[in-house]
């Protein structure tokens, strides 16, 4: 971490760019951690010709499922594999606050570059609650921090528009990965907080037309907390990279042209395990292992879909080109 807390604000608008792209996590068959297979994943991220930085800790590595303990070593391996040469972001989420704290300053004494904190998940939460939660965590870590609103019923809790703005009014508080799901939502962040925050979208098919309305300025070129490069990209082609190439150069038509695929291959996978308010975790994770992830079996209670899903998610990437078919040598990035 290179700034000060309040210098936390300018660092992210600075500093955050491309994709921030999220880690799965791989177990041994006795569903230990499988940290050689987290390195491996670590350098696979870190090929992929979009990535801007590396999220440890987020839905995809199965957070809710790892002791403190774990989560602390799994930040450790991969800030090692990192040593710097992107930033990384480490997720603390958690609904105690003192075990909040703790990997909190862990990341920060370890070289993490920001941190990511949900609400809390549990209970009836209030509004004032939930902003109390994040003054008294803001106030005893040394880091900035990025905070999420999202709309998908597996954490209950959104962020509105409004609380960003009182969020926004705490030093460390620098970045929103807005998920919504709503563009009509995006937008009213993007007009009430995107001038005091970093507001990032992960979704290319709601951030370019936020960027071609409001412009750089509100409209930053981070996508934090994202799996799509991680399907999206082989040796031949990078769509995401393609895509942020077009835009930065004013093409648009090119940049619709890419986004279109982009969705077309994500929506085809996902979009019905998101209607329901939730992300498909294990077939993320086997989807990855078609580009020669690490992955292993995943910890009860979650567990792997039908093969019929995870072959159909197969089918689907070879049609777009993003995998050879059966027979024919694998194009991976690492």
């Amino acid at each position: 971490m290179q700034y000060t807390l309040k210098e936390a604000k300018a660092w992210a608008r600075e500093s955050l760019r491309d994709y921030f792209v999220t880690t799965t996590m791989p177990y041994r068959d006795d569903l230990s951690i499988d940290e050689e297979g987290m390195r491996h994943n670590t350098r696979h991220i870190l090929g992929l010709r979009a990535t801007g930085g590396v999220y440890v800790g987020s839905i995809y590595q199965e957070f809710n499922f790892l002791t403190l303990g774990e989560r602390k070593r799994v930040a450790e391996i991969v800030l090692g594999e990192v040593g710097g040469r992107v930033p990384v972001m480490v997720g603390i989420s958690g609904n105690c606050m003192a075990d909040v704290i703790e990997l909190g300053n862990h990341a920060a004494e370890h070289g993490a570059d920001l941190v990511m904190l949900w609400p809390p998940s549990f209970g009836l939460r209030t509004q004032a609650g939930v902003l109390d939660f994040y003054r008294r965590i803001a106030k005893q870590i040394p880091i900035g921090m990025c905070v999420y609103a999202t709309s998908f019923g597996e954490l209950g809790f959104r962020l509105t528009p409004e609380m960003l703005l009182e969020l926004a009014e705490i030093p460390g508080i620098c970045a929103v990965k807005e998920a919504s799901q709503s563009i009509a939502v995006y937008f009213e962040t993007l007009a009430k907080v995107g001038d005091k925050i970093v507001v990032s979208m992960p979704a290319e098919e709601f951030w370019l037309p936020g960027r071609l309305i409001f412009g750089p300025e509100r409209s930053t070129e981070v996508f934090i907390g994202t799996s799509r490069p991680l399907y999206t990209e082989n040796a031949e082609r990078s769509w995401p990279r393609e895509f942020l190439e077009a835009c930065r150069e004013g093409d648009v038509p090119r940049a619709r042209e890419l986004m279109l695929s982009i969705r077309g291959v994500a929506d085809a996978i996902f979009a019905r395990h998101h209607a329901r308010g939730a992300h498909e975790v294990a077939l993320t994770k086997a989807v990855t292992g078609f580009f020669g992830m690490a992955t292993g079996p995943m910890r009860p209670p979650l567990g792997y879909p039908p093969e019929a899903d995870i072959a159909e998610a197969r089918a689907i990437l070879e049609q777009a080109g993003m995998l050879q078919r059966a027979g024919q040598p694998q194009l991976v990035t690492t």
